[in-house]
């Protein structure tokens, strides 16, 4: 065992400099203009090469010069020439403002023995340019408003572009010269996922000269031949909400109809009502979409609807089964083409409905049950129409139980419910008599265009906070439960099919003490289990339990002072 002493000084120091080998006065104006292609930022990475392969080392820092920079890392190294360690060393500099990067060619160390005297690798290289012209089928400029992808070769990659500039019609990318490389590119025009935004996938060859500039026309289809898609959505029997945008996503509220196609592209269409008689149901339509192009890459396109309904405790959000998705043939939209879906989002539900019921261990007046803590949708405040608070990211929160489709369609069905989800809050209390929380649930599981399906009832989000309830273990935590040989459910619209829902619980209490500091924010972080076999009533069952984040009290550093 090495000492802390020898520890400290079991490591070498690495320096040099990276260097752009180049003298053509319209190349170095590329690299040499602020806010080009000149470097940002310098990134060196050293991994250990066999026998000793395993180790890294790396270090950063900002560019002083546009064209040369130093760097200097520290690495693990032997303690004798028996035990040197060897190192590649592999660059990237970024570059355009950190809008792109550049993978130099690397380097390598001979075994290196421990020292403070720093061995120098120094790398230059002679790049050259690529300038992507983006042009439609005649030619002419088009503006882009992002392009970002890679550069690669027959090593490896060789560059990273994050962004372009929006409203540009070119974009200048560094590549290594002489050598035949691969572009690969995602382009995007316009901003606007629900009306404008249109993405297209470019692959491309190409070779830049050494200390050279080539241009490169990169052409994108144009727009006179995108179609349309429309239709309505609808859960007969219920009031469905419009609620707000998720906040990290494009999706500006639901009801949503959400669309993905060819070469990524996405098109969004809401359907808004007025939460007081108007509901979020109705005609839709998803407009200037991409055809499909023929030919072994044609992806068609992958449409489904998502629902708010009901309030409080009995809130549920709905995805409907997908086009496009498992045996639902997706939409091979034609160029020009405005298709009517007509009815296909329209949803006339059966209910898979039924008590739950939670037992966990006798009560006693000194210590209740944690049972009394568990939360209810509505529990963080609801609007005046008993829409929950903060349900807009994930669709619902808290606690609720799921459904989900199944890919394989009943013998008669056109479709089946295969990308179907829906998630719906349970309403109940704790009782007393019998330290169990008894509630009820109800599922509304339909298919598409009215039809029924095959579900699987296959997961419960449980969410507890008894921090503030005398005499009870204070526990905040978040557990779900995954049903690992779930039943599948035959559910037409109108039926009513009881199905109840039973867990035993126990209690562990964990204990944080500390004989100095006082600490805080005490938690067990995703710790999980499950069960294969009877369970607390003696029916067999198969489940997967994962407890994400269990916090105690104290979760706060003023909190720990008190």
């Amino acid at each position: 065992r090495l000492s802390a002493a020898d520890a400290d000084l079991q490591t070498r120091p690495i320096e040099g400099r990276v260097r752009f080998r180049n003298a053509d006065p319209a190349v170095l104006r590329i690299l040499d203009e602020p806010g080009r292609l000149g470097m940002a930022s310098v990134v060196a990475v050293a991994d250990s090469l066999a026998p000793r392969a395993g180790l890294r080392s790396s270090g950063s820092r900002p560019a002083t010069n546009l064209l040369e920079n130093r760097y200097a890392i520290t690495v693990q190294a032997g303690v004798d020439e028996a035990s040197a360690i060897a190192y590649g060393i592999s660059f990237i500099l970024y570059t355009d403002q950190d809008r792109a990067g550049y993978f130099l060619s690397g380097a390598s160390t001979p075994p290196l023995v421990r020292g403070t005297e720093p061995v120098v690798v120094d790398v230059e290289e002679c790049v050259g340019v690529l300038e992507l012209v983006f042009v439609d089928a005649d030619g002419n400029p088009i503006a882009v408003d992002d392009a970002s992808g890679g550069v690669f070769d027959a090593t490896g990659q060789r560059g990273v572009i994050h962004s372009t500039i929006p409203g540009s019609t070119r974009r200048r990318i560094l590549a290594p010269g002489g050598v035949e490389t691969t572009v690969v590119l995602a382009i995007r025009r316009g901003s606007d996922v629900y009306s404008d935004e249109i993405t297209d996938s470019v692959r491309l060859t190409a070779t830049a000269p050494c200390d050279g500039v080539r241009e490169v026309r990169v052409t994108l289809p144009g727009t006179g031949q995108l179609g349309s898609i429309r239709g309505t959505a609808d859960i007969l029997g219920e009031f469905e909400w419009s609620t707000g945008p998720t906040g990290f996503t494009p999706l500006r509220g639901r009801t949503a109809i959400l669309a993905s196609g060819p070469s990524g592209n996405r098109r969004y269409a809401q359907i808004a009502g007025d939460n007081i008689l108007v509901p979020s149901s109705g005609d839709f339509e998803l407009p200037r979409l991409v055809p499909v192009a023929a030919g072994p890459d044609a992806t068609p396109w992958r449409i489904q609807a998502e629902f708010h309904i009901r309030t409080n405790a009995h809130f549920a959000h709905v995805v409907t089964p997908a086009l496009g998705e498992a045996g639902n043939p997706g939409i091979s939209l034609a160029p020009g083409e405005r298709l009517d879906l007509a009815d296909t989002f329209v949803l006339d539900p059966g209910h898979l409905h039924g008590e739950v019921r939670l037992v966990g261990p006798v009560e006693t007046p000194e210590a209740k049950s944690v049972l009394r803590g568990l939360i209810q949708a509505g529990h963080f405040g609801s609007s005046p129409q008993g829409i929950p608070n903060g349900v807009e990211a994930n669709g619902i929160h808290t606690t609720y139980l799921t459904a989900h489709g199944v890919a394989t369609a009943r013998p008669g069905d056109t479709f089946s419910t295969a990308g179907g989800r829906v998630a719906s809050g349970l309403d109940g209390a704790f009782d007393t008599a019998t330290s169990a929380w008894v509630g009820r649930y109800d599922l509304p599981l339909g298919g598409l265009r009215r039809g029924g399906g095959l579900w699987k009832r296959d997961e419960l989000v449980l969410t507890f906070n008894t921090t503030a309830m005398p005499a009870v273990a204070p526990v905040s935590e978040r557990i779900v439960i995954e049903e690992t040989a779930a039943p599948e459910v035959s559910v037409d619209p109108g039926a009513r099919i009881e199905a109840g829902i039973r867990y035993g619980f126990g209690e562990v209490c964990v204990r944080f003490r500390s004989g100095a500091d006082r600490f805080y924010l005490a938690r067990v972080t995703s710790d999980g289990g499950g069960l294969s076999g009877p369970d607390f009533e003696g029916n067999p069952r198969s489940y997967r339990v994962t407890v994400n984040d269990s916090y105690g009290v104290r979760t706060s550093r003023e909190d720990a002072a008190l």
